[in-house]
């Protein structure tokens, strides 16, 4: 329950890092820590499908800091971690 709820806080502290360094108020490192936090969570819990849309959160990230992620589909990252966290804490 616990480790639950530690990666929910995780998880929201991520989606906050991703809203500040689209708006350019974050560093570019503090995504790459929540790019290989997100990557870590998705090998370690393979077999759950939320995993795997964490994966796909990794994929638009790393096309963020290239610089050709869309904002909307930030925005969509944003809420389902979002979503997630708060469904780690009930």
């Amino acid at each position: 329950m616990l480790l639950l709820r530690l990666l929910g806080v995780l998880d929201v502290l991520v989606a906050i890092s991703i809203a500040l360094y689209a708006k350019e108020f974050m560093p570019w490192n503090v995504i790459i820590l929540s790019i290989i936090y997100l990557a870590g969570k998705t090998i370690v819990f393979h077999k759950d499908i939320a995993s795997l849309l964490d994966g796909f959160v990794v994929i638009v990230l790393v096309l963020q800091l290239i610089g050709i992620a869309n904002d909307i589909l930030l925005f969509i990252c944003i809420l389902y971690l979002l979503q997630k966290a708060l469904r780690s804490f009930t």
